[in-house]
């Protein structure tokens, strides 16, 4: 029958919309006047604001930062995908209500972003066996950031990113 050459068809188009968004994140992340923590954080929202209206799961975005903070290069890339990543795997396998994405000063001197589901959670041994959760620790290694993942079954998932930016 003519189904298989439909799924093709759409597999292409879905990597062609990947590539493309791909491409617009990394042509966002390399613009000098992205490379500031509120600007990251708005870039990740608006990923998060789109994809989750898809599944009526209510995503809701916090910054309590206030002031200008320059980033280093290379930084917001990183610090982009590993949010992505996390917010695909919540709305793909999470079964959440509520996802929240927060953005704060740390006790010490550093900042803490975070994505917070209460979906389903996962058990330590998926956290090591899963592909993403892999990727996004090497990206967190990159820019010397702290990750954390903390999951509790049937309570949901809170992803932390934790990191100090020295003064250039």
């Amino acid at each position: 029958g003519n189904g298989a050459g439909h799924d093709l068809y759409t597999k292409v188009e879905d990597s062609a919309k990947y590539l493309y968004t791909g491409t617009r994140d990394f042509i966002w992340s390399i613009d000098p006047v992205n490379d500031e923590l509120s600007k990251l954080f708005i870039h990740i929202r608006d990923f998060g604001e789109k994809l989750f209206e898809e599944k009526n799961i209510n995503f809701r975005a916090f910054n309590g930062v206030k002031e200008k903070i320059k980033l280093p290069y290379g930084f917001s890339r990183e610090a982009n995908l590993i949010f992505k990543e996390a917010m695909t795997n919540a709305f793909k396998s999470s079964q959440a209500h509520n996802v929240t994405l927060n953005l704060k000063r740390d006790d010490g001197n550093g900042f803490e972003m975070s994505l917070v589901d209460d979906g389903i959670g996962f058990s330590t041994d998926e956290i090591e066996k899963s592909n993403g959760l892999q990727n996004i620790r090497e990206r967190a290694n990159r820019i010397n950031a702290i990750l954390r993942i903390h999951s509790v079954k049937n309570e949901g998932t809170t992803i932390v990113l934790n990191f100090t930016l020295n003064k250039t």
